[in-house]
């Protein structure tokens, strides 16, 4: 079984205009969390 964290180190991280998504691989599986803000990513992000 293999481990990751979105937390510690993400595999990949995108970013766009109003956020970003930190991507962690697992075998055949991708997971996400992604940032949402009216201001780009910063202290008044939304976390999904």
């Amino acid at each position: 079984m293999k481990k990751n964290s979105l937390d510690s180190s993400p595999d990949e991280t995108r970013t766009f205009e109003k956020g970003k998504v930190d991507l962690v691989n697992l075998g055949e599986i991708t997971i996400g969390r992604g940032y949402l803000s009216p201001d780009g990513v910063g202290k008044n992000a939304l976390n999904l």
